[in-house]
Formats: C-alpha cells, sequence, structure tokens
C-alpha cells in the first residue's frame, strides 16, 4: 500500500481536504503510522498524533471496546486511567458519533452490562451530545425500560430536553410507534416525568400520543392526569379526544 499519496493521485501533502475519500485514508495512514511505531518500541503518543484522529488513544481504544461489547477490555482501559466521559471527536471523519460519550454509546447499542460498568467507575449519567442528547433520552428514545430504571437509579434528569426541547418521555412517545415500549412510559411516568413540559413547538407528549393515535398509551397518561383543554395545532388528548380519535 502505498502511503505517500492519496487515492486521488496527488501527494499527501498537496492532497485536497475536502475529499471524503483523502480525509478517511489520511486517518487510516496516521492509525498506520502509529501502529508501526508503537510495534518497533515507540509507544509515545503525542498530541499531535492525537490530534489527527481527533482525541488520545486510550479513549479511543475504550469508545471502539464499548461499541463491541468488549466488558473486559472496558474493565482493563478504566483500570488504565481511560476518561470514562470522554466524547468521541474525529474531525477528519466527522460523523452522528461525535460528541457522544461512552455511557451514551453503551446505552443507544443496549449494552446493559457496559452501561452498569461504565456508571459504577464514575460515568456522568446526564452528560450530553451536541444536541443536548442525555443516556436516558437515548434509552427512551429506543423503548428500553431495564435501561430507564438503571440511569434513573443512577440519578439521570427525569425531565432534561434535547436541543429542540423534547423531554425522554416526549420522544419515547413519539417513538413507541416504532418501538411499541410502553412499559418504557411507565417507567418515566413513575420516576416523574412531566406531562406537561412542551417541546420547542409548544406540544406536549399527549399531544404526540393523540397524533399518532396511540389509545393504550393516551390511556396510560390519562391514568396520571386528565386533559381536556385543546392546544394550539394538534387534536386534543385525554379525556378531550373526539370518540373518531380514539377508535384503531
Amino acid at each position: 500500500m502505498d502511503l505517500t499519496k492519496m487515492w486521488c493521485g496527488f501527494p499527501i501533502s498537496k492532497c485536497c481536504p475536502l475529499t471524503p475519500v483523502c480525509r478517511c485514508v489520511s486517518q487510516l495512514r496516521s492509525v498506520y503510522t502509529w501502529t508501526i511505531s508503537k510495534a518497533m518500541g515507540n509507544s509515545k503518543w503525542s498530541k499531535n498524533e492525537a490530534a489527527v484522529l481527533g482525541m488520545p488513544q486510550r479513549e479511543r481504544q475504550l469508545h471502539l471496546a464499548v461499541m463491541g461489547n468488549e466488558r473486559e477490555t472496558v474493565r482493563n482501559l478504566i483500570l488504565e486511567g481511560a476518561d470514562i466521559n470522554y466524547p468521541w471527536s474525529n474531525p477528519t471523519v466527522p460523523s452522528v458519533k461525535d460528541s457522544t460519550t461512552p455511557l451514551l454509546a453503551a446505552v443507544s447499542l443496549n449494552h446493559v452490562d457496559i452501561t452498569m460498568i461504565l456508571l459504577n467507575a464514575g460515568a456522568n449519567v446526564n452528560l450530553a451530545d451536541r444536541n443536548d442528547c442525555t443516556p436516558l433520552y437515548k434509552a427512551a428514545y429506543h423503548g428500553r425500560p431495564h435501561l430507564v430504571d438503571i440511569l434513573v437509579q443512577a440519578g439521570a434528569d427525569i425531565n432534561r430536553a434535547d436541543k429542540d426541547g423534547q423531554t425522554p418521555l416526549y420522544i419515547c412517545v413519539q417513538n413507541a410507534i416504532v418501538h411499541s415500549s410502553f412499559a418504557t412510559v411507565q417507567k418515566l411516568l413513575t420516576a416523574g416525568a412531566s406531562l406537561d413540559k412542551c417541546d420547542n413547538s409548544g406540544k406536549s407528549p399527549l399531544n404526540v400520543a393523540a397524533h399518532w393515535k396511540l389509545k393504550d398509551m393516551i390511556n396510560r397518561h390519562s391514568a396520571y392526569k386528565d386533559y381536556d383543554d385543546m392546544d394550539t395545532g394538534s387534536r386534543a388528548p385525554g379525556r378531550g379526544l373526539a370518540q373518531e380519535d380514539m377508535a384503531l
């Protein structure tokens, strides 16, 4: 493999940084160079090399171990001093994973054991990504009641909203048409999730439930609070729903 040139044919020093393939190969070259250097006995991880990959090597290995559900590797890296709250950063090849913590990744991937390992090691349960999504938000998004329980017990902020003003309860109801986990809604409500907190557009979790005609979910919500008022731009939830809205 010729690491002196990019796939576009230009020398590395003159390669266009805007070419996605070039960015990817540049990153692979950096990893390759570091791996060879370490194999030859030079284990020093310089600040310049860390800057190329966007994060220190140990923290990068922790993220990869979390994604691979490698429990023992995660434990060992924590013992070696890896920062368990270090967010993923890869400026060379940006992705949706950028700014996510190991705990966010574990919850998103439904890696329950690793979630527990990270929490027991002191991971910040309320540390959010660039979209203000917390681990609890992710658990609610995917409809995972067991993880909701674990995170709430660890001190998760039950009503912390994302940048759009959507709380864990809101996003759980919105995605219920996909995950159908009414148990997760119940867990959130039992933990004190607010039925009144609206998103930036003024809609509440009940408004969303009514919009999707989620009869069972509306009934479960209504067991906690009655809603008779009409909201702006949405069908009224709770007892105020018309019979045709409730007929599924």
